[in-house]
């Protein structure tokens, strides 16, 4: 399963920015992996933090998700530095990608 968010972040643009989506296996599953894409004339601006933040929220509380993955290129220290401001852990380097988690807090 695969539960996009469209995010309009900006009405005067007629290019797709972002995309960002769930991941999942099945509707029981109690894991996301977050998959996110910014086009590079948009980094640095604020987007995909905003994104993000509503991407976990909708996750931890309306999705009932225990944790959330993301992952990112070895060499996309942003993107790394993004996910940590977030409150991801890194957990694992993969063949060609970090692996990050972050967990349901208790006050969910």
């Amino acid at each position: 399963m695969i539960r996009f968010m469209d995010i309009e972040v900006c009405k005067d643009v007629s290019e797709t920015i972002e995309i960002i989506a769930f991941h999942m296996n099945d509707a029981g599953c109690r894991y996301g992996l977050i998959g996110f894409d910014l086009a590079p004339t948009f980094w640095g601006r604020g987007l995909m933090q905003e994104a993000l933040t509503e991407m976990i929220r909708l996750g931890f509380d309306d999705m009932k998700l225990d944790y959330i993955e993301a992952t990112t290129e070895v060499d996309n220290l942003q993107s790394q530095r993004l996910l940590q401001k977030m409150g991801f852990h890194q957990e694992n380097e993969l063949k060609d990608n970090l692996l990050y988690f972050i967990l349901r807090s208790k006050n969910r």
